[in-house]
């Protein structure tokens, strides 16, 4: 993310992926969203897919709300 956003990108999509071995596995996009709000001054990131019946669904706006504040 460093690389992207010194190559003028925007934004990054995460997307939560289980149990596909070929593609990139991220099982806590959340996770990495605050890792890359702390590395980054401008980027924007943003939740591409959140599996909802894995996870309480007040718990992801909780977090979402918390790394957004970052």
């Amino acid at each position: 993310m460093d690389t992207a956003e010194e190559c003028g990108l925007d934004g990054a999509w995460l997307a939560e992926m289980h149990f596909t071995p070929d593609r990139s596995v991220l099982s806590s996009p959340i996770t990495i969203a605050s890792s890359i709000a702390t590395r980054t001054k401008r980027l924007r990131i943003g939740m591409a897919v959140y599996v909802l019946p894995l996870n309480n669904p007040l718990r992801i706006a909780e977090e979402v709300a918390t790394v957004d504040q970052c």
